[in-house]
């Protein structure tokens, strides 16, 4: 029976209806941006969807996922994408597939919509999966996974639920390949220099939409430190926002940037980073998210709340 649906590919070159001819877990369609949110309309061009971007990731930071997939069907479909790890060992027991230190939009969550237009079309989620990977135990590795449900229940249900454990790799491998939806990769992690603080935010932009700052407060922060943040565009075809880390010269430094062509209530999350410098912060200091827009015929802007 020929397959119709969300298509992820086992590894680079596959097509829908194809015999697996290739590795089972180098999916390309579980891709990494690492540290910094990417411009993720390029995922979906001919010349991305046939780039396997790699496997690296960074442990004890925030690393931005971008699971793809293909539309193999002659209609517009909307379906959910589900991002697990895990272990490597302990990959036969998909009890132990892991959604945990996962979020999306600053939200904790390890699911959400794909939504595709057209027939036979690339797609990416709107907003990446913000992965926390812990350092791997001795030796070990991490193998990724994604499932895309074709057609998603409501509400959510964890698409492994009640899986009995493989009993061998071989078992796991044809649970695999026989899923077309599926993606598993196994990825290189890099200790990733973990900064002192780190936080991801929840972001909604204006409604209606318009022009707005956005960025962050320091309030009470030791001079010395430094600090910076990331914003992922709210759609594949909005560019993300990232600001660098740099020495916080006051103890109440604000950073902002200028705002635009965000769609009205635009979704998104705010990943902070933080390092400390020669001096601790003191008790109730704090690194906020702020954002500010202008009220009609006012050059004056305003805070507006999380």
């Amino acid at each position: 029976m020929s397959f119709s649906g969300f298509f992820v590919r086992d590894y680079l070159g596959q097509v829908p209806n194809q015999p697996p001819a290739g590795p089972w877990s180098s999916s390309p369609d579980i891709v990494f941006a690492g540290k910094l949110p990417a411009n993720s309309a390029q995922y979906v061009t001919p010349q991305g969807y046939a780039t396997d971007y790699g496997g690296n990731v960074f442990t004890n930071v925030t690393n931005f996922v971008y699971p793809r997939a293909l539309n193999a069907q002659g209609t517009a479909g909307t379906g959910r994408v589900w991002f697990f790890w895990t272990d490597s060992s302990v990959a036969l027991w998909p009890q132990n597939w892991r959604g945990d230190l996962v979020t999306v939009s600053g939200q904790s969550t390890n699911h959400q919509p794909l939504a595709a237009t057209a027939g036979n079309q690339i797609c990416v989620v709107n907003q990446p999966f913000e992965w926390t990977p812990p350092t791997p135990m001795g030796s070990g590795h991490y193998i990724t996974i994604t499932w895309v449900e074709n057609n998603p229940t409501n509400p959510p249900v964890n698409p492994f639920q009640g899986l009995a454990p493989f009993p061998t790799y071989d078992a796991l491998v044809q649970f695999v390949t026989s899923h077309p939806n599926m993606g598993v990769r196994g990825v290189i992690t890099i200790n990733g220099l973990a900064p002192t603080w780190t936080e991801t935010v929840p972001i909604t932009g204006p409604s209606p939409a318009q022009m707005f700052y956005l960025g962050i407060q320091c309030t009470n922060i030791p001079v010395g430190g430094q600090v910076g943040f990331v914003v992922p565009g709210p759609t594949p075809a909005i560019p993300p926002i990232i600001v660098p880390t740099q020495v916080i010269n006051s103890p109440n430094l604000m950073i902002t940037v200028p705002v635009t062509g965000w769609p009205s209530g635009a979704q998104s999350s705010m990943t902070i980073v933080y390092q400390q410098g020669a001096t601790p912060p003191p008790p109730g200091a704090s690194i906020s998210a702020v954002m500010f827009v202008a009220p009609a015929g006012s050059t004056k802007a305003k805070p507006m709340a999380f």
